[in-house]
């Protein structure tokens, strides 16, 4: 995937995701970003349920961030928070 700008974009309160696993989501944001390249990023985008639900906003606006290549998204260790 190197070459191919990718988002790694996961919920921060999946429903379905183990509570262990969501604390270390932002690890494993940053993590599959790196093993894709230096043209993907991860990010975890906060209160988010599964498939961004509660939080569509903030996830479509970090999606049109990426897309028009603003790189304004924060390194994975950060907390996104999107105010429209």
């Amino acid at each position: 995937m190197e070459g191919t700008p990718t988002l790694v974009m996961l919920s921060g309160a999946d429903e379905y995701v183990p509570p262990r696993v969501l604390e270390a989501a932002h690890d494993i944001a940053a993590r599959l970003a790196g093993a894709m390249g230096p043209s993907a990023k991860g990010m975890v985008v906060p209160n988010a349920r599964h498939a961004l639900d509660g939080a569509q906003e903030a996830g479509i606006a970090a999606m049109v961030e990426f897309i028009q290549g603003r790189n304004a998204l924060p390194p994975c260790t950060q907390i996104l928070e999107v105010v429209l």
